[in-house]
């Protein structure tokens, strides 16, 4: 258990890490004077719509907060860019599990940050996320934004059904009237949408028609790499039931792994999703000598080997990410294949005589068994070293008889480019 306390007080250091850390990108910010003051703004991976950013007139320091008390809006170069609006917000609730009975039409005055999706002769799009939902507007012309509505409510009158309130494509129809009125393909169109920011950026480029528009999608987008490591792992195996009871045996192996990460943001790098397939070992050796009233003497000695491939899916965030040094800690699922070999238990029974018994069939253990993981690592360039702990997982199947494994581990991964 040394190993685990060890580990959860690093992960309890590391948001202090976090603190110092910043992501400086190539930016501008527009001031309330509606100047465009050009440097560097700290791109984070942002879920919601920030409130506030930190800007810089160079590439490190502490910099400045613009919000929207003092900026108008602020962007980074190639990335994204954000306006500042005072809008309307409605507040109903679209998760299916959190639906209102009846409909739900409140709205609040918010001012925020919207997302620039596109910019356009006759119609801009924007988006708006905080801890609610995702709201879409449109603003014609450079006028005011105004949120295109959608609601998802539960029948008072029947509370098995739900009503969706499609507003939005009314809204739109209305827009493609005016601006496209002779394209009868984008009316239908407009008629069947779902309603997600991808497939109305879509339609509202139609409307502003070929030529007349430009889009500020995020040009890095999501990524992945390969990945290679090599550690070790030391195995407590801990014996609970008849004669081995209470006694533990360590063991350290080799461990080999390789996998891929699956970045959201690959210009951020923050939150990762990391699939792993490794190989490893396992051995234990247990043994007991008792000797009985009438001078009876037991010897018994149980071994085993284990050859372990391992998939651990991850969940990795950087706590500190810079380009050049990263802080992190991970969780994740393990499922455990073993082939287990060379298992011998055996009573050497001692009464003037000596009588050898095995048990070929004893203990039976699992070839297949889950566990969960947790790891902390530094990467520094395309190196990453960590260690790890994966706490207590039962590894046989026999009633009255309890064999446990633990595993701490250290090793280095080497990271390829990302694409």
């Amino acid at each position: 258990m040394k190993y685990f306390y060890n580990l959860l007080a690093l992960i309890v250091l590391i948001p202090f890490f976090s603190s110092a850390q910043v992501n400086y990108k190539a930016g501008y910010v527009i001031g309330l004077n509606g100047d465009t003051l050009k440097g560097y703004v700290d791109y984070r991976e942002w879920d919601k719509s920030p409130k506030q950013i930190l800007f810089n007139s160079t590439a490190t320091g502490s910099g400045t907060i613009c919000n929207v008390a003092n900026c108008n809006g602020f962007g980074i170069t190639g990335y994204e860019y954000y306006r500042k609006f005072v809008v309307s917000a409605s507040m109903d609730k679209t998760q299916p599990t959190e639906l209102s009975t009846g409909l739900d039409t409140s709205q609040i005055t918010d001012t925020a940050f919207l997302k620039v999706i596109t910019q356009g002769a006759k119609v801009n799009l924007y988006t708006y996320a905080d801890g609610l939902k995702q709201r879409i507007y449109v603003a014609e012309n450079n006028g005011s934004p105004f949120e295109l509505i959608y609601h998802l409510y539960v029948n008072p009158d029947d509370p098995t059904k739900v009503i969706t309130v499609n507003a939005y494509r009314r809204q739109l129809e209305r827009l493609a009237v005016i601006y496209q009125p002779a394209d009868e393909q984008l009316k239908e169109k407009i008629s069947t949408s779902p309603f997600d920011a991808r497939n109305i950026r879509q339609i509202v480029n139609e409307i502003n028609g070929a030529g007349n528009y430009t889009e500020t999608v995020t040009k890095s987008g999501g990524g992945s790499r390969f990945f290679v490591g090599i550690g070790a792992v030391n195995t407590q195996n801990k014996y609970s039931g008849t004669v081995f009871d209470g006694q533990s045996h360590s063991s350290f192996y080799p461990n080999f792994d390789f996998g891929f990460d699956f970045l959201g943001n690959k210009s951020i790098g923050a939150l990762i999703f990391r699939l792993e397939l490794g190989f490893t070992g396992n051995k234990a050796q247990f043994s007991n000598l008792t000797v009985n009233s009438i001078g009876e003497s037991y010897n018994s000695k149980l071994s085993f080997n284990q050859f372990i491939t391992y998939i651990n899916p991850q969940i990795l965030y950087n706590f500190y990410n810079t380009s050049d040094l990263k802080v992190y800690a991970a969780f994740g699922a393990l499922i455990n294949y073993s082939a287990n070999s060379n298992k011998n238990y055996t009573d050497l029974i001692t009464l003037g005589t000596a009588t050898n018994l095995t048990y070929p069939d004893f203990p039976d253990l699992n070839s297949v068994y889950f566990n969960v993981s947790a790891k902390v690592g530094v990467v520094i360039k395309n190196w990453d070293v960590f260690v790890g702990y994966n706490p207590t997982a039962h590894i046989n199947d026999n009633y009255g008889t309890s064999m446990k494994a633990s595993q701490a581990e250290a090793g280095v991964k080497y990271l390829f480019g990302i694409k």
